[in-house]
């Protein structure tokens, strides 16, 4: 993800760290250690969990947990930020074209204080690359005279305002997991593990509590997708992407075949002739019964006896007496 580097802050020599103004020195902003020179103290910093500037002097090293957004001058001092590398999985979409149009919440009207912080710039990409570096934040107001609002509420409408230009984070679309990036580095986070408990709470939590924090992302996004997402935005102790698991599902279809075999009963009666004959005159009588044949599905119909033999053979069958009662079979 690139080298961490560092950025004088207001030209950083002679310069003391401050927080949201000149006079903010707050000692909760700061935690001191001793250092033996600039470079020794910009590695503490940089070791040390949520440090964000360093402010040195002699062996005096101050470890900076808020981001400084102001300096004052005082000989002897230096004042440097820590500058986190571009974050290729974030850009900036301008706001119905960004020139001349300023943020705002639900609606036009909609600018409440709470909705970001103000701090100062240099450029829009010096804007811009605060809000990257934050731990939260949606999209910039930015003002030609360096004013630069960082947001951190979603940017769902704009107003028109000269001189001011707004523009929306966006997430763009990347190969996360382990299938597509080299898979030496994945790890999928374990329960008991300080990722597994941050990933844990923003997928049960966190996506209904805030939904904005987590662009791209609903309830029902896997565990893998918030890590992933959690590690790319470095807003957690996720340092890992995690490693994905490609399951394939084979179902089997099994195609019955059934065949019903229709029986046809004949029943013949022969025909017998008399002949009587007398001296006296010749009377011949001819008695003929007529052929019967009987076939299935005719009038007559089988008898029960019959259809009782047919039915035996055919599974998906049944019978009553004189009749065939066709019933088919269920199906799975």
């Amino acid at each position: 993800m690139g080298q961490l580097s560092w950025e004088p802050a207001d030209g950083g020599i002679d310069r003391v760290c401050r927080g949201r103004s000149a006079s903010d020195n707050n000692p909760a902003n700061y935690r001191v250690v001793t250092a033996t020179d600039l470079e020794a103290c910009q590695q503490r910093c940089q070791s040390s969990s949520g440090c964000k500037a360093v402010e040195f002097s002699g062996t005096r090293c101050e470890l900076w947990l808020r981001e400084v957004q102001a300096t004052r001058s005082l000989r002897n001092f230096q004042c440097h930020r820590l500058v986190h590398p571009s974050n290729s999985f974030w850009d900036f979409a301008p706001v119905d074209g960004a020139v001349g149009r300023v943020c705002r919440g639900a609606s036009r009207g909609d600018n409440k204080l709470s909705y970001f912080e103000v701090t100062r710039a240099a450029s829009l990409s010096d804007c811009q690359a605060k809000c990257l570096a934050a731990d939260l934040c949606t999209g910039v107001e930015f003002h030609v005279k360096g004013r630069c609002e960082l947001w951190n509420r979603t940017i769902d409408a704009f107003s028109i305002l000269d001189d001011y230009q707004c523009h929306r984070v966006i997430r763009q679309p990347s190969n996360r997991h382990c299938d597509t990036l080299p898979c030496g580095s994945c790890r999928t986070a374990l329960p008991g593990e300080p990722c597994y408990a941050d990933v844990t709470w923003a997928k049960s939590e966190g996506i209904f509590w805030r939904p904005d924090w987590y662009p791209g992302l609903t309830a029902s996004s896997s565990f893998e997708d918030f890590q992933a997402f959690l590690t790319e935005a470095n807003t957690s102790s996720c340092t890992e992407m995690p490693c994905t698991t490609t399951t394939t599902t084979t179902t089997s279809t099994t195609t019955t075949t059934t065949t019903t075999t229709t029986t046809t009963t004949t029943t013949t009666t022969t025909t017998t002739t008399t002949t009587t004959t007398t001296t006296s005159s010749t009377t011949t009588t001819r008695t003929t019964t007529p052929a019967s044949t009987t076939t299935a599905g005719s009038s007559a119909g089988p008898t029960c006896e019959d259809v009782s033999a047919v039915e035996a053979n055919d599974a998906y069958s049944s019978s009553t007496c004189g009749g065939r009662l066709e019933s088919q079979p269920s199906t799975a």
